[in-house]
């Protein structure tokens, strides 16, 4: 490198090459991580959003056991009277007959607005009332369901998640292998609301969003397990890569050699 050009030559690498390269690996840096907090960004918003719309569904039915639960509407006493079969009036048929359609109409109404819903008041005689044909499901199987002595030990408003199970509303089977229910039990212990939606109606939102914007969205229990999911295959399986979940956070897991974000929010 003793020649004119050979000093030029080192001096161009030197003074344009390196500086060029140093210069292209930082800004390499700033962009990755530029890249990573918009999309950090982008998951977060999109998950405030599908937080926003299973809340609103989870919350409506908790509604429909309120409405039932409060006695403001005179449902609470009605059911007592259904429980002792003691109408007081010389013609109890016909008062037994005016108080059902009664209750009926409330649960209707109660049931006509928001997500659709299955909703079963089922006393522990076996007298029972609902928002469906008897066809799609016979409610008097609720009194064997696994799940009742857990509901029996429940107090004022205390709810019982049942989960998701495989669907028994005939109608429905076909467009949701799996439901969603929630149990309480009646003022005075006379009986249980069921309140129970397709699982469906939560995935279909998911799928709606992987479709446009390619995200991978599911719903999981306490214990890290599936409840729903675009693809009715996974639910029910642990989530695999649940040390990855961050409370209302994002970080990132290689899965499969490659880099995946996961971003949950509680």
């Amino acid at each position: 490198m003793t020649s004119f050009r050979g000093k030029l030559t080192a001096a161009s690498i030197v003074c344009i090459l390196i500086p060029a390269l140093v210069t292209l690996i930082v800004y390499n840096y700033l962009t990755r991580d530029a890249v990573k907090e918009q999309a950090v960004s982008n998951a977060q918003q999109t998950l405030l959003l599908v937080d926003g719309h299973v809340t609103n569904t989870l919350k409506h039915m908790l509604y429909l056991l309120n409405y039932i639960q409060v006695d403001s509407n005179g449902i609470s006493s009605t059911f007592k009277q259904f429980t002792a079969g003691d109408w007081g009036t010389t013609n109890p048929a016909y008062e037994e007959y005016k108080a059902r359609a009664d209750i009926l109409a409330k649960i209707e109404s109660a049931t006509a607005a928001g997500e659709p819903s299955y909703l079963t008041v089922i006393l522990n005689n076996g007298i029972f009332f609902m928002n469906y044909q008897i066809d799609f499901f016979d409610p008097s199987r609720i009194l064997q369901e696994p799940w009742i002595p857990k509901v029996q030990g429940l107090q004022g408003l205390d709810s019982y998640w049942v989960g998701v199970t495989p669907t028994e509303f005939r109608r429905d089977k076909d467009i949701s292998p799996y439901q969603l229910t929630v149990v309480r039990q009646l003022e005075g212990q006379r009986g249980f609301i069921v309140v129970t939606i397709m699982e469906s109606q939560i995935h279909d939102y998911f799928g709606q969003i992987e479709s446009v914007q390619g995200q991978e969205i599911m719903l999981l229990d306490e214990n890290n397990r599936i409840l729903s999911h675009a693809d009715t295959n996974r639910i029910g399986q642990d989530f695999p890569y649940s040390n990855s979940l961050a409370k209302k956070g994002s970080d990132i897991a290689k899965i499969d050699g490659k880099d995946y974000l996961i971003s949950s929010v509680y």
